[in-house]
C-alpha cells in the first residue's frame, strides 16, 4: 500500500492572507533520498508534497514546515507518528530531519480509492402506495402473521 526543477507557484494561504512561494519546488531532492512529485495540500502549518523515495522506489508523503515559522508543531507531530507506530490506521513512519530552510517528515502516502456508491432500487424514492393498496400488501405476504 502506499500509506527538472519547475519555479514554484505562487498560491494563497489557507488563512486567507498574502499569497507565499511553496516551501519546495517540484523535483527537489530531500536529504539525497526523496525527489519532490507534485504539492497535494497545505495550511497554516505548512505543506504536504507526493514524493519518490528514491532508496525504497514508492511514493510517499513528504510533510514541511518553514524553520521561520513562529509556531513549529512537526517535531510534535514527528513525536506522536512513532508513538502510534504499529497501531490501526496510522501511516508508517519513514524519516524526518531539518535544515535551515525547513523542517520535514516523511510518511507513508495514503492513496485515495474511489468506491462505488451503492445505488440499490429500494433507496430511490417513490410516492407510497394508497392506505388501502398497503393493507392489501401486507395481507397477502405469507409471512405476515395472519397467514401462519
Amino acid at each position: 500500500m502506499q500509506c527538472v526543477v519547475v519555479p514554484a507557484q505562487e498560491e494563497a494561504n489557507m488563512s486567507g492572507g498574502s499569497e507565499q512561494v511553496d516551501i519546495l519546488p517540484v523535483a527537489f531532492v530531500v536529504k539525497d533520498r526523496w525527489k519532490v512529485l507534485k504539492k497535494i495540500g497545505g495550511g497554516g502549518f505548512g505543506e504536504i508534497y507526493e514524493a519518490t523515495d528514491l532508496l525504497l522506489r514508492e511514493n510517499v508523503a513528504l510533510k514541511v514546515e518553514s524553520a521561520q515559522q513562529p509556531k513549529q508543531v512537526l517535531k510534535m507531530e514527528v513525536a506522536v507518528l512513532k508513538k502510534l507506530q504499529g497501531k490501526d490506521h496510522v501511516c508508517r513512519f519513514i524519516g524526518c530531519g531539518r535544515n535551515e530552510k525547513f523542517n520535514y517528515v516523511v510518511m507513508q502516502l495514503q492513496v485515495m480509492i474511489p468506491l462505488p456508491i451503492p445505488r440499490p432500487n429500494h433507496l430511490i424514492w417513490s410516492p407510497p402506495p394508497p392506505q388501502g393498496r398497503r393493507l392489501h400488501l401486507g395481507l397477502d405476504c405469507p409471512s405476515h402473521p395472519q397467514h401462519a
